[in-house]
């Protein structure tokens, strides 16, 4: 018996492991799936020497936790601190909806844009 999939592989391989995270350069990376307080470290550890601004594209995230918030709110301390910025491209419906809830939407800069490839 076969299973069809109408989404991406992206999407598919984050059903699977619950995130994915693929690297586009220093401080650019692509999230799919569930980023939560599990999966806080593995994003952190990927921008490891990171030095300008970080791009995250979240267009993929189906879930996020106040972990993930608080981590964004940290990755924008950091940026700021060295005159960079924390850039949250085109993010998914659960990250805009948790970013105005906790009221950290006039604090996180959100940019809709081309997704990283």
């Amino acid at each position: 018996m076969s299973r069809s999939y109408d989404g991406s592989v992206e999407s598919l391989v984050a059903d699977l492991v619950g995130l994915l995270v693929v690297r586009h350069g220093r401080g650019r990376l692509r999230l799919f799936g569930e980023l939560d307080a599990a999966e806080v470290r593995s994003v952190k550890a990927s921008l490891l020497g990171a030095d300008g601004d970080i791009e995250l594209d979240c267009s993929g995230l189906s879930f996020i936790d106040a972990a993930a918030l608080g981590l964004f709110v940290q990755l924008d301390a950091e940026c700021r601190a060295r005159s960079a910025k924390l850039l949250l491209i085109n993010p998914s419906q659960c990250v805009l909806d948790l970013v105005e809830l906790a009221g950290l939407d006039s604090l996180l800069t959100t940019e809709a844009g081309e997704p990283t490839r």
